[in-house]
C-alpha cells in the first residue's frame, strides 16, 4: 500500500492487488492500518486474469469489504470474447446485493467521490490494479487539490 497523498483529510493509497485474494488481503490490511475511516474500494480489473470471468464470482465478496466498492472498465476488454471476460455490471449487481450503495464505475462515475455529500474527510479512497488506472491516484489527488467538483454529478 503505497500512500500517494491526504487532501482535506482524504486519503488516496494505490496497491498493487490484481485477484479477489490480494483485493480481501489488501482492504483488510487497510481497515487495520486505518480503523476509522469510510474505506472506497476502487479496482481496475488488468490482469490477465482479473480480466477474465474466472474471478467474476469470488470477486464481490472481497470488494464488499469496502464501505463502498467501485469497479473501473475491463482493461483491454476488446482482446477477449464477451464469454471470457470479466462482466463488471454483473459483479456489481453481486456487491449490491451484499449491501453495498456504490458498487460500479466507469472512470466519469468517479465524479461523485470528489462532491459532498459523498466523500468527506476521513475516507480512504483504496485504488488496487496491477497497473497505472489511467493515473487515477494522481487525478484523485488533482482533483481534491484543485476542488473544481462538478456540481450534479450523478453516477449510473
Amino acid at each position: 500500500m503505497d500512500v500517494k497523498g491526504e487532501v482535506d483529510g482524504i486519503v488516496v493509497v494505490d496497491d498493487f492487488a490484481h485477484h479477489p485474494t490480494a483485493v480481501r488481503a489488501t482492504i483488510e490490511a487497510a481497515r487495520l492500518r486505518w480503523p476509522d475511516r469510510r474505506l472506497w474500494a476502487i479496482l481496475e480489473p488488468r490482469s490477465n486474469s482479473m480480466r477474465r470471468r474466472v474471478f467474476q464470482d469470488a470477486l464481490p465478496p472481497a470488494l464488499a469489504l469496502g464501505d463502498r466498492a467501485l469497479l473501473g472498465s475491463v482493461h483491454r476488454a476488446g482482446q477477449l470474447s464477451e464469454e471470457q471476460r470479466l462482466d463488471p455490471e454483473t459483479v456489481a449487481a453481486a456487491v449490491r446485493k451484499l449491501g453495498k450503495t456504490r458498487a460500479s464505475c466507469r472512470e466519469r462515475m468517479l465524479l461523485p467521490i470528489f462532491s459532498p455529500p459523498k466523500r468527506a474527510p476521513g475516507d480512504l479512497l483504496l485504488v488496487m490494479s496491477n497497473g497505472s488506472f489511467d493515473g487515477l491516484c494522481e487525478k484523485l489527488l488533482k482533483k481534491l487539490a484543485a476542488k473544481q467538483i462538478p456540481t450534479g454529478a450523478q453516477a449510473k
